[in-house]
């Protein structure tokens, strides 16, 4: 991939060309991809603490009409094809930043998997991005195993946060994302915060008190020692309640949308 000019970095319409049709270009990248990206839009969903204050968003993609397990998947049939939706998710995050800066206190979170960590390019991109954006953005590091590429991807993980980045594991209690992942991510210092999955949390709510008061220590002592804990999909007022026993202190879900509504 060339490399991009600080000036490429941060200008999302060159010509008649968008941000992601430019990394495409660049890329080599078959032109499919773009028939499938095209009309994808990045939804922000809100991220709120205990007292119901939006703190940051989480940035989706989304597109009209298509289930997003089967848009995902077309992505993922194509070579590149995640690394290069990541490069279009980031640049709504750096075209709100720029439209929103006297919002100090709110921050974006970007989902960032395997397969991107591993991309030169994207880590360049990445690690030269501005500081007065990276220190608004936090990395949610998926579920899937890094497979044999876990060393590299620690490496590489610990170079984002040491420019800024936050770093969250996401989707905590699914597939690999588990203690294991986090006591790697503590031990290197570079762990902002974790993300519970709504099924585990589910599960959770159907463990014997003694089981459960285990998890509670461990989500408490994670709190103590400066990590936020995230908790997803919350539907109703029971589930924000059990969450906050848990020790989470950030949420987000239909709940909290349905509370919007209902203030307006």
């Amino acid at each position: 991939m060339g490399r991009l000019s600080e000036f490429e970095y941060f200008d999302f319409s060159i010509g008649n060309n968008t941000f992601l049709e430019l990394c495409l270009k660049m890329t080599g990248i078959k032109d499919n991809l773009l028939e499938i990206i095209e009309g994808i839009n990045v939804r922000f969903m809100p991220i709120y603490d205990v007292d119901l204050n939006i703190v940051s968003y989480e940035l989706l993609s989304s597109k009209q009409g298509i289930d997003t397990r089967l848009l995902m998947s077309n992505i993922d049939s194509i070579e590149g094809g995640k690394t290069q939706l990541f490069f279009d998710v980031f640049s709504k995050a750096v075209s709100y930043l720029d439209e929103n800066s006297s919002q100090k206190n709110i921050t974006l979170s970007i989902n960032i998997g395997p397969e991107e960590l591993k991309s030169d390019e994207l880590m360049d991109f990445l690690l030269k991005t501005r500081k007065k954006y990276i220190k608004y953005i936090s990395l949610e590091i998926l579920e899937y195993s890094f497979g044999v590429s876990s060393l590299e991807i620690y490496k590489n993980i610990e170079k984002l946060k040491n420019v800024g980045y936050s770093i969250i594991i996401d989707d905590f209690g699914s597939k690999s994302s588990d203690k294991k992942r986090v006591k790697m991510f503590y031990s290197h210092k570079f762990l902002d915060g974790i993300k519970l999955d709504g099924i585990f949390i589910n599960r959770l709510k159907g463990l014997a008190e003694r089981e459960l008061e285990e998890y509670k220590v461990y989500f408490h002592s994670l709190r103590d020692n400066g990590i936020d804990i995230t908790a997803e999909f919350i539907e109703n007022s029971k589930t924000f309640d059990f969450a906050k026993s848990l020790g989470a202190n950030k949420f987000q879900g239909k709940f909290f949308e349905k509370s919007d509504k209902n203030k307006k």
